[in-house]
């Protein structure tokens, strides 16, 4: 069939030409429909020649050709994307080392945080333990100072007085004082000997006498006296 029309084509284009030639001569107005026929002639005589048997062996290996090309470059493509996904997958691990490091500083510095607070936490749980007991112990000395009768000083300095009048609240803070003699001895009035008359220091005197000032209170001593502020 290819050689037919391969043959049919290879004659009908040069009859048809020169028919299509004669007409233009003549003016016959048939030189349009053989230059279709040659050209129709044309076409055929390329079908015949792709339908034979070589024609279609150099297609078949041209294809063949454009395939093994195309699959080399497919070979290549994916040697690359390859080598990329080795490359992404090395950074990965080095980068997930890198995570496991950094995390694990920071669990230890987490955990070292928690002790520090943990310790902090009962450092004052200490503290206030502390605290308690210095309170029990505070409490206790003052049960145990009243019981034996032991007198608990006061922070405040003691005020000295030279012998003389003075008004409680003016001269001196009202409170509760232990008067001592601050040398010599001599008599100790409260309100003119109605709250205090005594006679402090020396061989017939008291060593101390304890008693409670209040405001307004007048003192009269004839000696000078220290007042200790006490509980």
């Amino acid at each position: 069939m290819s050689i037919v029309l391969f043959w049919i084509g290879f004659v009908g284009i040069p009859i048809f030409l020169v028919l299509a030639f004669l007409d233009y001569r003549k003016k016959s107005g048939k030189m349009k429909r053989n230059l279709y026929l040659a050209g129709a002639s044309f076409i055929l005589f390329l079908i015949g020649i792709a339908m034979t048997p070589e024609a279609k062996v150099e297609t078949q290996t041209a294809s063949s050709e454009v395939s093994q090309e195309e699959a080399d470059q497919l070979n290549e493509d994916i040697e690359a994307k390859e080598t990329e996904l080795s490359e992404i997958e090395t950074k990965v691990k080095d980068n997930q080392e890198a995570y496991d490091a950094a995390m694990a500083i920071v669990n230890d510095k987490e955990n070292a945080e928690k002790e520090l607070t943990d310790l902090n936490s009962a450092v004052d749980s200490k503290k206030g333990e502390i605290t308690d007991l210095n309170n029990d112990i505070k409490a206790k000395e003052k049960e145990l100072a009243l019981l034996t009768g032991k007198v608990q000083q006061k922070k405040e300095a003691p005020k000295s007085l030279s012998a003389g009048k003075f008004t409680v609240g003016t001269d001196i803070p009202a409170g509760r004082y232990k008067v001592t003699s601050n040398g010599g001895s001599g008599n100790f009035f409260i309100n003119e000997g109605m709250d205090a008359n005594v006679i402090i220091g020396g061989g017939f005197g008291l060593k101390e006498y304890i008693t409670h000032l209040n405001d307004g209170d007048a003192i009269d001593i004839n000696f000078p006296a220290k007042f200790t502020p006490i509980e």
